[in-house]
């Protein structure tokens, strides 16, 4: 780092070399960095949206009742908008929600419990079963791939 010059003095400074060298350093590093980066955020994306999707299932009795309006979720009926302004289920882009039988929560948050199938937008599949009578949502299947 230090050199002695024309005059003697010390001259200071990188040369070439050890300046090419760190910039090969950082590349490999955010190389290996980065993928890992975004496959991570990726998967807390998917788990966020997965927990809100349960969230809003788990709720259903108690929207029905302040509501005063009985729900129907069905593959049709997710889009619906409530009194309230909301939809029945408010699905990200991407996701898909599909019921095997139509699941009746009744104006006194009464609910009939059931299965909820929910596909994520990069395929990991999950099975929620909301159980009567409150629609306690769990769960059940975490068929995340890879």
């Amino acid at each position: 780092m230090n050199r002695r010059g024309r005059s003697g003095r010390a001259v200071r400074g990188f040369t070439l070399i050890e300046l090419v060298v760190v910039l090969a350093l950082i590349g490999l590093l955010s190389a290996v960095v980065v993928p890992r980066l975004y496959t991570a955020l990726v998967a807390v994306t998917t788990r966020t949206q997965l927990e809100s999707l349960v969230a809003q299932l788990d709720l259903l009795a108690y929207r029905s009742f302040a509501l005063g309006v009985p729900l129907q979720l069905d593959d049709k009926s997710l889009a619906k908008v409530l009194p309230d302004g909301e939809p029945v289920l408010a699905v990200p882009a991407g996701w898909r929600v599909a019921t095997p039988r139509p699941i009746h929560v009744a104006l006194t948050g009464f609910c009939e419990g059931g299965t909820v199938n929910i596909t994520a937008p990069d395929g990991a599949s999950f099975t929620v079963r909301l159980s009567a009578p409150t629609c306690r949502a769990v769960v059940e299947t975490d068929a995340t791939p890879g």
